[in-house]
């Protein structure tokens, strides 16, 4: 007969196999972002007494940090390279951010990186994701409802 204890071990083995190699994963994505966070520095260091390669290589960044953020097929994204420096718009509305680089390389990506998250939000909006009452509190939506509950 197999007692409940027989059950449990292997069940303890695969928790503990799995723990490790979510582990390792963690580990190999924090090293491929400090890989490509040191890139973006050597290169914008290169690029930065040249205007116009710069500001690309900032877009660049910009584009791969709104990829994280999840923004629907139906949206289109132009970035404009100006003699000021990036503008960003969202095709088909009013929205827009832009920004001005300092040259100075961690201000610049850092900054490339709160933009994305901004064009998600905006994103976000426009999708109905956020409901305000007059106050300005953000209230959750019927999706953040199912997964946190009531």
């Amino acid at each position: 007969m197999i007692s409940k204890s027989d059950l449990k071990k292997p069940l303890k083995e695969l928790t503990r196999l799995r723990g490790e190699q979510v582990s390792r994963y963690r580990a190999d994505e924090e090293k491929k972002g400090r890989d490509q966070k040191e890139i973006d520095f050597s290169v914008l260091n290169r690029l930065k007494n040249h205007k116009i390669p710069y500001l690309r290589y900032l877009s660049t960044i910009f584009l791969r940090f709104a990829s994280e953020e999840a923004i629907p097929k139906k949206y289109t994204i132009n970035i404009d390279l100006t003699d000021k420096g990036l503008v960003v718009k969202i095709a088909g509305t009013p929205y827009y951010g832009a920004f001005t680089p300092s040259y100075l390389v961690s201000y610049d990506r850092h900054y490339c990186k709160i933009m994305a998250v901004r064009l998600g939000n905006t994103v976000a909006k426009l999708e109905g994701y956020y409901q305000r009452s007059e106050k300005g509190i953000i209230f959750p939506d019927r999706e953040d409802m199912q997964v946190y509950g009531a």
